[in-house]
């Protein structure tokens, strides 16, 4: 199996390559949207912490949240770099 393997939100489950993230996306917005909420008049900004899921696709999502971002928390080096 070659990495990233990616498959389009929708795909069976029984069709995944394992180990699989999954991710309730409607649930994954909800959050997000909530913590915007919580920084929308606040001077500070939140700083998502991307080891949890180590997904680009995630961290860019959480980095278009409404100007509310301040950047993301890593682990290490190599954790930023992709």
């Amino acid at each position: 199996m070659e990495r990233p393997v990616y498959q389009p939100p929708g795909t069976p489950v029984e069709e995944l390559d394992t180990p699989a993230l999954v991710v309730d996306l409607s649930c994954m917005e909800r959050n997000i949207e909530f913590v915007h909420s919580f920084f929308q008049d606040s001077p500070a900004k939140a700083r998502p912490h991307v080891t949890a899921h180590k997904c680009p696709a995630i961290t860019r999502i959480q980095m278009a949240a409404g100007g509310t971002v301040g950047g993301i928390g890593v682990s290490r080096i190599g954790e930023a770099e992709v």
